[in-house]
């Protein structure tokens, strides 16, 4: 069984999440784990990022995003752990917690750029599959030789370059979230008065 894991901030979670969610699911992911970080190692903290209220909102609208996505499970235990939250921590848990099924890691084309910077990044990055999306910054012809042993798959159809901190400038900005993320979560930002 292949499962996929799709990771980040999401604050918030936004249409390119949900599309790259999806999209594992059509090329054959028999389920999508979604899994938000307390506190990125790779960012500096963001609006709602650590706070325990803050946490709590990006997991209210993450629930809200994936409600009704069949295939889509998420997972509260980076939230619940250690921060910052580490990827090869992630991946050891599930390992143990999945024995004998495949873990594909989902991420954006950007990110698969900078992999060799992830923490013990030696120690884990052959175990697992990737799946790679291009969000307008390059093409898999731009992949250095030193990430092309990976078991890669590209997707070849761009996603949405939706970015959460596109969405908290136009919140800020007051401009329409229209098509940018799903229509309920924009209801609970509004709602909530997150982001202003």
């Amino acid at each position: 069984m292949k499962y996929g894991i799709l990771g980040g901030t999401f604050d918030p979670v936004h249409c390119g999440h949900v599309e790259m969610a999806c999209e594992g699911l059509r090329v054959g992911l028999k389920q999508v784990i979604v899994m938000p970080c307390r506190l990125s190692p790779h960012k500096n903290q963001t609006p709602l990022s650590d706070a325990i209220e803050s946490m709590e909102h990006r997991w209210a609208m993450l629930q809200i995003a994936f409600q009704n996505i069949e295939g889509v499970t998420l997972s509260r235990f980076e939230l619940e752990g250690p921060t910052p939250s580490y990827t090869w921590r992630t991946l050891m848990h599930l390992e143990n917690e999945r024995p004998g099924d495949h873990l594909v890691l989902m991420l954006g084309l950007d990110q698969l750029l900078v992999l060799d910077q992830w923490a013990n990044y030696s120690d884990w990055s052959r175990r697992i599959s990737y799946l790679v999306f291009n969000r307008e910054v390059g093409s898999p012809s731009d992949i250095p030789e030193k990430f092309k042993k990976l078991n890669i798959q590209f997707i070849e159809r761009k996603i949405s370059p939706a970015s959460s901190t596109i969405v908290r400038q136009k919140i800020r900005g007051g401009g329409s979230l229209d098509g940018i993320v799903p229509h309920e979560v924009e209801t609970y930002i509004r709602e909530h008065k997150l982001y202003r």
